[in-house]
């Protein structure tokens, strides 16, 4: 009974259905940039673009958010370019819902043991752990495993957690579970009685799936989903593709802005249903994808190209993952002031890294040194960290932007 309470407490179902109707109708009503739009025709309304949010932030905003308890939240930057944006209560409630449905079709339940290996930068720059954070998982029963602090003797631990704890779910970057699979079948170890395995924040590649399957000895179950829009789309199990939330309404367009037909890869666009604080109609994502809309009764993703993504190392051959450096050079030390607009993180040799930025401003001098000290917490003290200021990064000849780069060995 109590289990049940706290569960409802946690995840509340939404109090509205959400809607494509809905949420263009209140743009045209509530923000200044989409009042001149037909809310009967979603392809009327223009494609977004972080640009387009950094440029029209003000214009975005919904006229109603005196009435909403919402904040300001920032991309990833898993583009290479952060950008900021408003999300609230609401949309948050509706976020926490539909993921904790997906878990639930894993065979999941509130109170059940779950483990996440996740990145805590706060761990690794202050020592220290958010009390609430703490708190909440204690009660969700959760056992949190740093990704961002991936070292042989952690990694050695973090397989010894997963066999006590036995979970019923695992939660994890796909570069991360999947460089903890290799590490496993290199030291001869053994992974046991877990329920499943979903995957996110990062491209799973078929070789990526097939070691973390074996080691693990489980199902792995990739996500889709960013900072901007939450939670897109999740395998399940018997269905072929990635099954979009009701949170999300997503289009397949061509170079042309067309859209594409079901079967042929384009970019992915993205209206978000639920964030009414300002609405994200048309969002170019930065991803690549299929969209099927026949074969089952929903539409599925058949396939997302996501962004590059590499591991740096360091020269005692600890894996640091690159989720970090793009969250402290995205999140971290670019939230309250977006000085950063564009950047590229190269390892050219195990102690050097090279950060190119593309500056919508003067640099702040305190953000360049905390973050070359976040990098030297991660990569050791010896470690140099070379900015180099300049106008443009180039994208790759497939017009694919790697905003991490390793060139070891290379």
């Amino acid at each position: 009974m109590i289990r049940k309470i706290i569960e409802k407490i946690f995840y509340k179902k939404p109090r509205q259905e959400y809607t494509l109707n809905a949420i263009l109708k209140h743009a045209v009503k509530n923000t200044k940039y989409y009042s001149d739009f037909n809310s009967n025709d979603l392809s009327s309304f223009p494609i977004l673009t972080k640009e387009i949010i950094r440029e029209n932030f003000e214009n975005l905003k919904s006229s109603d958010l005196s009435n909403r308890n919402w904040w300001i939240n920032t991309s990833g930057g898993s583009t290479g370019e952060p950008v900021k944006f408003i999300q609230d209560q609401e949309y948050l409630l509706a976020s926490r819902y539909t993921t904790y449905e997906e878990k639930q079709k894993l065979g999941y339940t509130f109170g059940d043991n779950f483990i996440k290996l996740w990145g805590d930068e706060r761990e690794i720059l202050h020592n220290s752990k958010s009390l609430k954070n703490k708190i909440i998982n204690k009660v969700k029963n959760i056992t949190f495993l740093n990704s961002f602090n991936m070292t042989q003797e952690n990694m050695f631990k973090f397989v010894e957690e997963i066999n006590s704890k036995k979970p019923k779910l695992i939660v994890a970057y796909a570069q991360a579970i999947y460089e903890l699979a290799k590490f496993i079948e290199e030291n001869n170890l053994k992974v046991k009685h877990i329920g499943a395995i979903i995957t996110s924040a990062g491209t799973l590649y078929p070789f990526m799936r097939q070691s973390i399957e074996k080691n693990f000895n489980t199902k792995v179950y990739n996500r889709y989903g960013s900072r901007e829009v939450g939670n897109m789309a999740c395998e399940e199990p018997n269905i072929y593709g990635l099954v979009i939330t009701n949170d999300i309404f997503i289009e397949i367009i061509d170079e042309n802005g067309s859209a594409c037909e079901d079967g042929k890869e384009g970019e992915i666009v993205v209206t978000s249903l639920t964030n009414y604080a300002m609405p994200l109609i048309r969002y170019k994502i930065g991803d690549r994808g299929i969209l099927n809309r026949t074969k089952y009764k929903f539409p599925i993703l058949e396939k997302v190209s996501g962004r590059g993504m590499e591991t740096f190392k360091t020269i005692k051959n600890k894996i640091v993952p690159s989720e970090y450096f793009i969250h402290i050079i995205g999140v971290v030390f670019n939230k309250k002031n977006s000085w950063i607009k564009k950047f590229q993180i190269i390892q050219k040799e195990y102690n050097l890294i090279e950060i190119k930025i593309i500056k919508n401003y003067d640099e702040l001098k305190d953000d360049l040194t905390n973050i070359e000290d976040g990098i030297k917490k991660v990569m050791g003290e010896d470690c140099e960290v070379r900015f180099s200021f300049v106008d443009e990064i180039k994208p790759l000849k497939s017009g694919k932007f790697l905003y991490t780069i390793c060139e070891l060995n290379k």
